[in-house]
Order: structure tokens, then C-alpha cells, then sequence
């Protein structure tokens, strides 16, 4: 019963989406639906040599879109952050000017991807475009789980563990929603012998893992005063952590260090793919030291933070020396 409660509670929250982001939640309805109508409009934007840019391409509205939906959500966060920060009525008079000033910011931007990506370029996401779109994508995204806190740092993990918790949350539901609905579809074409389009699966897709899960994210996405006061992450987070993801980086790290040793037994040079296993391994080894940081009192977790990082150095120490070899090559 609690479970049930969880998501009908769940559910019934994500209408607070609507009033604390509601520009976003236009913008990614209207992605939804510029994603659908290419769905319907043309199979080969598709195909291998999709998406050409001019006349009424409904992708590169759908991707254009689903920009302009992160890019209101940083500036929504941001907006949030300088209006809490004000200490009289004068400043916050003064921040409802700068909500403006962000607004056409926005619009600059925006206006900038456009015109690179979808006007210049007669393919979409041709070379460079594809870093343009996708670099801005993922900057204003990882831009959320920061800007909020510029002014107020207090409690800064839980609130991303919250964040990432929102994450989990919104895709176990669209996940849990479209294995459901592809369940009634399955059953109405064995047993009623309908016909269901592929149009029908896609769109369905679209709409579950776009509108409804951007809903379900920002209905639990914390508020930057949030109260994290003797915040204690789940025993099931602290399991995955301790016995999944600290014996893996553990192992991964052993094999690296068996690899140094066999370049120099045969006095061998780093391979060039050095650089990606190591750059990749680091990257991710400071987030579990940053969202290990809340965890006391748990001695594999504790060994970990204390020695893992002096473990790195020689690791480092190789990737930096493989990249220079490269360079002078």
C-alpha cells in the first residue's frame, strides 16, 4: 500500500510542474508534438542521409525545441537563485529586471543554435553542428544541478542526490508507463486482431519519455532552500555504492595498474586508448567521491575516499604522458 501511495502521490505532484516550470512544460509539448508530426510526415527523416534543414523539417523543430525547453529551465533556476539572494523590496524590484534581462539572453542563444545549426547548414547535426547542439544541450544541463545553489551552498550533495533521485524516479515511471501501454497494444493485436502503425509505438514513445517525464522530473526537482537537515541517503543507495560501484572501480583500477606494469616489464609505450580509459574512469571516480561524501560510518566507503584519490596519481600521471607522446608525434 505505501508503494501505491508513493505513486499516486507521485502523479498527483506532477501537476506542480505545470506551476513552477510552465514555459518549459510548453516547450517540451510542443517538442512532443514536432517529433510526432515528423513521425507521420516523412519516413526518411529516418533514414541514414536524414534530416535536411529547410522547409518544414518537423525533426529540427522537435530538436530545436527540446533545446529551448533545458535552456528555460537554467534560465528558470537561475532567475530563482538571484530573487532569493535579494535582502529588500528595492533589490527584488531590481532582480524582476533581470528576469528580463534573462529572458532575451535566452532568446540570443537560442537564436545563435538556430541560426548556426538549422539555417547555415543544409544537414542537420552535419560535423560541427552535432558538437554546437549537443554541447550546449549537455552544458545548460549539467548547469541545473548547480545554479540554483550560486548563493546558497548549504547542503549542496543532498540537493544533487535529490536531483538524481528525481532522475531515477521519472524514468522508472516512463519506463513502468510505455512497457504497460506496448503490453496493451500486444494484447489487442493477439487477441482483437487491430492493427497498430508503427507511427502509433513511436509516438506513444515520444510522448511518454518527453512530456511525461520531463513532468514527473520537475514535480520532485528540490527547491534550493530545501531543508537537507540530518539528510541520510537510503540504505539501498549505500549498498549500491559499498558492494556494486566501489568493488568495479576497485577491480578497473587493478587492471590498469597490471597494464602499467606489463609496459614496463617490456618497455613498451601507452596505446592512444589510454587516454579515453583513464579520462573516463577519473570523470566518473569524482562523482562517486562526490556523492560518497554524504556517507559516514561505512568502512569500504571510508577506505575509499581516503586512498582512492593518492591511487589515481600514477594513473594520471600515464594518461598525461600518453597524451604528450601523441602531441609529439
Amino acid at each position: 500500500m505505501k508503494i501505491l501511495y508513493k505513486i499516486i502521490n507521485t502523479l498527483t505532484k506532477s501537476k506542480s510542474a505545470y506551476k513552477r516550470f510552465p514555459l518549459s512544460m510548453l516547450f517540451i509539448i510542443t517538442a512532443a508534438v514536432f517529433f510526432i508530426l515528423a513521425v507521420y510526415s516523412d519516413v526518411q527523416y529516418f533514414s541514414a542521409d536524414m534530416i535536411k534543414s529547410s522547409d518544414n523539417n518537423y525533426l529540427a523543430w522537435g530538436f530545436m525545441f527540446l533545446l529551448i525547453t533545458v535552456s528555460s529551465i537554467f534560465m528558470k533556476l537561475t532567475f530563482e537563485a538571484f530573487r532569493a539572494s535579494a535582502k529588500d523590496s528595492e533589490e527584488l524590484s531590481k532582480y524582476k529586471y533581470f528576469g528580463i534581462f534573462l529572458l532575451f539572453l535566452n532568446l540570443i542563444i537560442i537564436y545563435g543554435v538556430y541560426n548556426k545549426i538549422f539555417i547555415r547548414d543544409e544537414v542537420l547535426f552535419s560535423y560541427d553542428s552535432k558538437y554546437i547542439y549537443w554541447g550546449m544541450f549537455i552544458s545548460l544541463c549539467v548547469g541545473c544541478f548547480y545554479i540554483s545553489k550560486i548563493f546558497y551552498h548549504r547542503d549542496y550533495v543532498p540537493y544533487v542526490i535529490k536531483i538524481l533521485s528525481a532522475t531515477g524516479v521519472s524514468i522508472s515511471y516512463s519506463l513502468v508507463l510505455f512497457v504497460g501501454i506496448m503490453a496493451i497494444y500486444t494484447a489487442l493485436t493477439s487477441l482483437f486482431d487491430v492493427k497498430i502503425a508503427d507511427e502509433i509505438y513511436i509516438s506513444t514513445f515520444i510522448v511518454v519519455f518527453l512530456p511525461f517525464n520531463v513532468g514527473i522530473l520537475l514535480s520532485n526537482y528540490p527547491r534550493f532552500r530545501d531543508s537537507f537537515q540530518n539528510y541520510e541517503v537510503s540504505k539501498s543507495f549505500k549498498i549500491l555504492i559499498s558492494y556494486i560501484i566501489i568493488p568495479i572501480f576497485v577491480i578497473y583500477g587493478v587492471i590498469l595498474y597490471l597494464y602499467f606494469g606489463k609496459m614496463l616489464i617490456e618497455r613498451e609505450m601507452p596505446r592512444g586508448i589510454i587516454t579515453n580509459l583513464v579520462l573516463w574512469y577519473g570523470l566518473f571516480s569524482v562523482v562517486i567521491l562526490f556523492l560518497s561524501s554524504t556517507i559516514e560510518d561505512t568502512p569500504s566507503i571510508d577506505l575509499f575516499k581516503k586512498y582512492f584519490p593518492m591511487a589515481m596519481l600514477p594513473v594520471l600521471s600515464v594518461m598525461f604522458i600518453s597524451i604528450l607522446i601523441r602531441i609529439n608525434e
